[in-house]
């Protein structure tokens, strides 16, 4: 629990059924517990969607780099952002020395 309510931390939201298990047992909530199952297909839902948008966000993010086109999921930030995205996560680098090495197998 330490995680999801932790600012910093990347996880906010249980990751695995065991967690969620221990939480309805910890809470015994007639709610939670009715509609357990639920919860449980929504949180696979949850994740499915998330890598689904990071896939695409990452997709666009290189077609920015590359074209300076923003995609749908870019067009809703400022190009400060974009460049910030582009900085943190799309470091640029300068290849300084090619050597050929004989190809061993």
């Amino acid at each position: 629990m330490r995680n999801w309510t932790n600012a910093k931390s990347h996880i906010k939201f249980p990751q695995n059924k065991k967690d969620l298990s221990v939480l309805k047992k910890s809470i015994n909530s007639d709610i939670l517990n009715d509609n357990f199952n639920d919860v449980l297909k929504y949180r696979l839902g949850f994740n499915r969607i998330m890598k689904s948008l990071g896939r695409r966000f990452s997709s666009e993010i290189s077609d920015y780099i590359q074209n300076k086109k923003k995609g749908k999921l870019l067009m809703r930030f400022s190009e400060k952002q974009i460049q910030q995205f582009v900085d943190q996560n799309a470091k640029e680098r300068i290849i300084k020395t090619i050597k050929v090495i004989d190809n061993e197998q």
